[in-house]
């Protein structure tokens, strides 16, 4: 009875971690792209609005591709785990064995937010105090503002696709 029990926790995890990654993986209404794999950096959208220079553009689009590369591998790396994850269950592997690859897991969806943090980051250290302010505001401004993006189809922001 106890197998029974520890295999349908087991069945219920997997099936949130799946759901979970398809959710992840959801299409971005703008661009029809997958995931975190944007077309381009929104900021650059608004670089004459902020000044950017050409050297500041430049950077922010070699920055968004080191981001895009990256961030292809790690979704890539995930995937593999939690099809690991799922031979694993199948095949009746032990419960210290699962939690082990979900642990794995966590820690591959984990490091994939770390590296939108760090990209936000990285943006934010090429750009001047002001540009970062307008760019701040361009994108959390007023709630009214906010709400005219979201029926423009413009509601994601840098946190977003970053």
């Amino acid at each position: 009875m106890k197998n029974i029990k520890t295999n349908i926790v087991m069945l219920g995890a997997l099936t949130f971690l799946l759901t979970s990654s398809v959710f992840a993986q959801m299409p971005c209404k703008e661009h029809g792209k997958m995931g975190m794999g944007r077309k381009h950096l929104p900021i650059l959208s608004n670089a004459e609005e902020l000044g950017l220079s050409e050297k500041q553009v430049k950077e922010l689009k070699n920055i968004h591709h080191e981001f895009q590369k990256k961030s292809i591998e790690a979704d890539s790396k995930l995937k593999i785990l939690e099809l690991d994850f799922k031979k694993s269950m199948m095949d009746g592997a032990s419960e210290k064995e699962l939690n082990k690859q979900i642990d794995n897991i966590a820690a591959k969806s984990a490091s994939k937010r770390k590296l939108h943090i760090s990209t936000h980051f990285k943006v934010k250290n090429k750009l001047t105090d002001e540009q970062w302010i307008d760019w701040k505001k361009s994108m959390h401004g007023s709630r009214k503002g906010k709400m005219m993006r979201m029926k423009k189809g413009k509601e994601h922001s840098m946190h977003k696709d970053m």
